[in-house]
């Protein structure tokens, strides 16, 4: 297995995003409630709450909040993370990434956040060191376009000129 070393900052009172087995494509990160506050308190997200009391955001039924980590990190150039949905909590409770899969580039240095969304019926609560997503790491590959001066310059495929859907199911 290819391994790539990244430097992180952890700022949060979890440890460093982990992998659950030896195999796993994607490592845990986990809810920092202090820089969830600090999210909440900017105004970022919709239809959620922070409890101060609880130390928890709950996120209402269609709400969208910005899940703090605390991690920072320098992702090497022609790589970047991709931020996905857990796929016990989307199909137990309803909770994704709002949008899957996020995409943290390699020039990126802030905090890394996960905007989570509620797609269940029931307010959803996340507290600190809850799992909230899978940081994957991705080898990027970026376009060059080759601009053709007419349509008909385009290869023919079995598709054709078919549109959405018109392959049938």
């Amino acid at each position: 297995m290819k391994k790539i070393q990244i430097k992180i900052f952890n700022e949060s009172n979890n440890p460093n995003p982990q992998y659950a087995k030896i195999n796993d494509t994607g490592c845990d990160a986990q809810a920092s409630m202090t820089h969830t506050k600090a999210n909440y308190k900017a105004g970022l997200g919709r239809n959620w709450i922070f409890d101060d009391a609880a130390k928890a955001a709950i996120i209402r039924p269609g709400g969208r909040a910005l899940i703090g980590t605390g991690i920072f990190c320098e992702i090497p150039d022609g790589y970047g993370i991709a931020i996905r949905p857990r796929s016990g909590t989307a199909l137990k409770k309803g909770i994704t990434v709002c949008n899957a899969p996020g995409t943290i580039d390699a020039g990126y240095r802030n905090e890394i956040g996960i905007i989570l969304i509620n797609h269940s019926g029931e307010e959803f609560i996340v507290k600190e060191g809850d799992k909230v997503a899978q940081f994957v790491l991705e080898e990027v590959i970026q376009i060059e376009w080759d601009s053709v001066e007419d349509k008909k310059d385009l290869s023919s495929s079995d598709r054709g000129q078919g549109g959405f859907g018109h392959t049938g199911s």
